[in-house]
């Protein structure tokens, strides 16, 4: 069941993927004609819905991993001086 669902967020991603990269090419290929407005707005809807699914699929992974990059070295930094060694 679990399975299933992660399955379907990520096909959502993915589809999200693909409408904004179509209607950007689109949008570039229409922007001095009167549809522009029109393209614009579906273009920025397919942006809006990505990020809304975005943190119910894997593409979270990657804020997380930085978030915990970022406290480790802080913590690293704070414990012992410069964590890499260049002091």
């Amino acid at each position: 069941q679990m399975g299933q669902l992660q399955l379907q967020l990520d096909l959502t991603l993915t589809t999200s993927l693909w409408l904004i990269a179509l209607s950007g090419l689109l949008l570039l290929a229409l922007r001095e004609t009167n549809a522009m407005p029109t393209l614009l707005l579906v273009h920025l809807g397919f942006v809006f819905g990505f990020f809304i699914t975005m943190p119910y699929s894997k593409m979270v992974h990657g804020l997380f991993r930085m978030l915990s990059l970022t406290l480790f070295y802080a913590e690293a930094e704070d414990a012992v001086g410069d964590p890499t060694g260049s002091e």
